[in-house]
Formats: C-alpha cells, sequence, structure tokens
C-alpha cells in the first residue's frame, strides 16, 4: 500500500506561488497551470466582491478553496488564499476549514490518477511577517 501512495504522489504535481495581488501574478499564474496539478496560491489581494476571478480563472483546473479578504492595511486589501486542481486529478473535494482570521485553508481531496483513487489532506497557510 505505501508504494501505491509514493507512485501516485509521484505522478501529481505540486506548487506554491505568490500572487502578490491578482492582477500582477495571473499571467504566470496561468503558464503554471499548463505544468501543475495542484498549486496553492496566496496573495490573492481579492475582495468578497471579485473572489470569483479565481473560482473562474482556468478552464482546465476548479478552484477547491478559497478565502477572501476582508481587511485592508493602508486602505488596500491584503492577504487572501486559494488552492487550484486540475479537473482530470481531482474527482471530488470536501473542504474542511476556513480560517480568514488566520489565513489558513484545509481541504481534503479524492485523486485520481489512471485506476487508482487515494485522498490527500491538503492545508494551505499564509504566515503574514
Amino acid at each position: 500500500m505505501e508504494i501505491q501512495v509514493v507512485t501516485l504522489l509521484m505522478l501529481v504535481n505540486f506548487s506554491s506561488y505568490n500572487l502578490f495581488a491578482f492582477d500582477q501574478g495571473r499571467s504566470l499564474l496561468y503558464d503554471r497551470c499548463k505544468m501543475q496539478d495542484f498549486i496553492a496560491v496566496k496573495e490573492l489581494w481579492l475582495s468578497d466582491f471579485n473572489v470569483d476571478k479565481i473560482i473562474n480563472f482556468h478552464n482546465y483546473f476548479a478552484d477547491i478553496a478559497r478565502s477572501a479578504v476582508t481587511e485592508k492595511i493602508r486602505r488596500r486589501p491584503f492577504g487572501g488564499l486559494a488552492i487550484l486542481a486540475t479537473k482530470s486529478v481531482i474527482s471530488s473535494c470536501n473542504v474542511v476549514g476556513v480560517d480568514c482570521n488566520y489565513q489558513c485553508l484545509v481541504a481534503i481531496a479524492k485523486l485520481v490518477t489512471g485506476r487508482t483513487v487515494s485522498s490527500m489532506f491538503i492545508c494551505h497557510v499564509l504566515i503574514p511577517v
């Protein structure tokens, strides 16, 4: 069983990306979507009314978890997290928790690669300096 898990993880590509604001980093995020299966995105700087920009970002990716910016620093929004996953790899996902105060996302994803089905626990945390 351990060998299957290792094999599964070797078939799935993970990446983390700091956008430094959605409008600034979206072109490089689009390029990453061509190479990765899961992308943990941070510093979206999207508020509640425009968080759909990350939800509908790419046709082949599903937004499995996100947090919108609820506070502002110096009149600018900050923070925000998302986890994007390739629709062909993920069959379902349950978001376990979103904590906007501490910028933490936790999700459980069910992966399908070929005939192998496995679950994966994903935790994405932003720790501001």
